[in-house]
């Protein structure tokens, strides 16, 4: 995964720095949480509109969200800590997430 920096400068007009990530280019921010970020995103080749979670490599590190991933030809086998209680559900989808942004 690359990180680019991209602006347009015609004449007449101000230019703007927009950050792509693969061959999505990075918009305003939809949400925010202690250590991820949802971004508006747009496929450069396509023009397809989507949501882009950005986590915080430091803190799902530190926290150890994520102890181990494996995978088969046809499944995507998480190991997470067990949590009583809580915030599962926002802790799965955070792990998708850095799963679907490290592809």
């Amino acid at each position: 995964m690359s990180t680019k920096k991209s602006s347009n400068n015609t004449a007449g007009q101000v230019r703007t720095t927009r950050t792509r990530v693969g061959k999505y280019e990075l918009g305003r921010t939809l949400g925010e949480r202690s250590f991820a970020k949802v971004k508006f995103a747009k496929n450069v080749e396509t023009g397809e509109c989507v949501a882009i979670k950005i986590l915080d490599r430091e803190q799902v590190l530190h926290r150890r969200i994520v102890e181990q991933v494996m995978a088969s030809k046809t499944k995507i086998y998480i190991v997470i800590e067990y949590v009583g209680g809580g915030e599962l559900f926002d802790k799965i989808v955070s792990i998708l997430s850095l799963i679907y942004s490290i592809h």
